[in-house]
């Protein structure tokens, strides 16, 4: 079987197990008529093999499991309310993704739960953040990678090749090697490809960023006459409340304000949770609007006000590792929080 069957084999079970249970209880299925039931489901795609095969196995187990889970949580709650904050913590505690997927198609098709239109919105759209969503967006300019490098350079512990330096911001390969070790990002060369629309994936990405997570250099305020600014555009993108995934405040991206931005403590969660990063490749970085557009003052205001600043030249290569685990820690409790949040917002 090649990467591609075994792919699609794996989500055959999934989909398949994820019906039958959100179809019946678990203790239907785990009777002495559970394997009927099982075997119904399948239909003539079942195969006796199945019992002892390991992927099965895996997937029917993560499936009872999240549906006794489901099953307490709605037993013991009787509030639409309460069941929709109950469960979304559920989702959000499993660790790996493909349970919290399994976990959320169970409660979307169980066909026993059923809520009012508003706690049904507000579960769509936990489940988005908390399944769409990417921990971290990087932006960076590579405009002069070569220049970049060499303000950064202690922070390598090896030298790029001269090809690397070349033809791409090292400091960002750098960033992202360091975030991506416990968390889920974006970052273009490794997420984008060849043939996409590249300003339509940016965009839709950077909706789905938990966090910003900017490196910021003198060449990040150039402008050139008919070239997209990207640093700035993902900036205004990424702190636009009526572009975000979801907006938080109000459940209700229509009631934004669109002229207040993240940064400026648009919406009540955000006054408590920072979720935008700027780290200074330049200990000083001096905005001319004889050199920038002043529609930049906005954002080099947002820039110095924030005090959770990095600057990076001058840091060693330990220090830096320690200043991004940092990064790695506020992000991970921070959307913790968030979604907590969120929850409480849920009450009625």
């Amino acid at each position: 079987m090649n990467g591609q069957e075994h792919n699609n084999e794996v989500d055959f079970l999934k989909t398949t197990l994820i019906n039958v249970f959100s179809q019946y209880r678990v203790d239907e299925i785990d009777n002495y008529k559970g394997g009927e039931l099982i075997k119904e489901a399948f239909g003539k795609n079942w195969k006796d093999s199945y019992i002892k095969d390991s992927k099965y196995i895996k997937y029917y187990n993560k499936a009872l499991n999240a549906k006794k889970r489901i099953e307490d949580i709605i037993s013991k709650f009787k509030k639409n309310s309460d069941q929709v904050r109950k469960l979304i913590s559920l989702i959000n505690k499993l660790e790996k993704d493909d349970d919290k997927y399994i976990c959320a198609e169970l409660i979307k098709k169980t066909n026993s739960i059923k809520w009012d239109p508003k706690n049904q919105s507000l579960f769509n759209n936990y489940c988005e953040i908390i399944l769409e969503t990417v921990d971290y967006f990087i932006s960076y300019t590579n405009r002069d990678p070569v220049r970049t490098y060499q303000k950064c350079e202690s922070i390598f512990w090896d030298k790029p090749s001269d090809e690397e330096l070349k033809n791409k911001n090292s400091v960002a390969v750098l960033l992202n090697e360091e975030l991506r070790q416990d968390l889920k990002g974006f970052f273009d060369k490794d997420t984008l490809t060849n043939g996409e629309n590249f300003g339509k994936e940016i965009y839709n990405y950077c909706k789905k960023a938990f966090t910003f997570v900017q490196l910021i250099e003198r060449k990040s305020f150039e402008s050139h006459i008919e070239e997209t600014n990207w640093c700035y555009y993902e900036y205004c993108i990424f702190t636009n409340p009526r572009e975000r995934l979801f907006c938080e405040c109000c459940n209700n991206r229509e009631n934004c304000d669109v002229n207040t931005s993240i940064t400026n403590n648009h919406c009540t969660i955000d006054q408590k949770i920072n979720r935008v990063f700027f780290l200074l490749v330049d200990k000083e970085i001096n905005f001319t609007p004889e050199s920038s557009p002043l529609e930049y003052d906005g954002w080099y205001k947002d820039i110095k006000r924030k005090n959770n600043d990095i600057i990076i030249e001058g840091l060693k290569a330990s220090d830096f590792e320690k200043e991004i685990k940092k990064i790695r820690t506020l992000i991970k409790s921070a959307k913790e929080k968030f979604i907590n949040e969120l929850c409480n917002l849920g009450k009625t």
